[in-house]
């Protein structure tokens, strides 16, 4: 009982939410502030762990904005919000990914860090040199799996455009680089 009486309080409050610019925005920014608290503890316990907020705060929002720009998504709330949440959480997981490996990294080739300190190259780059591999490699199975969702589902859109309409409407559908680059064709066509 209590649960549904949970998501009955969830459900009126994002009715009021998507219907109001303000609302939403409130709703967004408290995304952003969980979900940079929630990286820097994923990363560290140490208080200094609040730099996560900084890749994760601005990253999401020019992008959600130039989606609603280029008509990919309606700019209503009911399509803002969850578009930011998405971008929002998976600039989380990149944040938390690649600051925890980097973290390790430095914990593990410790001697390295001190190696290069003691030929006289600065604190910032001994560290940025044992630990920028090691975040960048941390990245490559989230960047897959996005790959892999993103192909996957514009395929299904072409389907579903042309069970409901006989036609792809790939111009109209798709931004230009996506109907006109080699792999656009090839997951257009797939649709098709």
């Amino acid at each position: 009982m209590r649960a549904v009486a949970q998501l009955g309080i969830v459900s009126a409050l994002l009715g009021v939410i998507v219907g109001s610019v303000g609302a939403g925005a409130g709703l967004i920014a408290l995304m952003i502030i969980v979900a940079a608290f929630t990286s820097a503890r994923r990363i560290t316990r140490h208080p200094g762990g609040w730099w996560a907020a900084f890749p994760i705060s601005p990253a999401p929002l020019p992008a959600a904005a130039g989606l609603v720009a280029a008509g990919v998504v309606p700019s209503t709330g009911i399509a803002v919000i969850p578009t930011a949440g998405i971008l929002i959480g998976r600039t989380m997981t990149a944040t938390s990914l690649a600051g925890r490996r980097a973290l390790d990294e430095l914990t593990a080739r410790r001697g390295a860090v001190e190696a290069a300190l003691s030929l006289g190259v600065p604190g910032r780059d001994a560290a940025a040199e044992i630990a920028r591999p090691g975040a960048a490699r941390s990245l490559v199975p989230a960047l897959d799996q996005t790959r892999t969702v993103g192909a996957r589902h514009a395929a299904r859109g072409v389907r579903g455009d042309v069970a409901e309409r006989g036609h792809t409407g790939a111009g109209r559908r798709f931004p230009v680089p996506l109907s006109s680059s080699p792999a656009g064709r090839i997951f257009l066509s797939a649709g098709a």
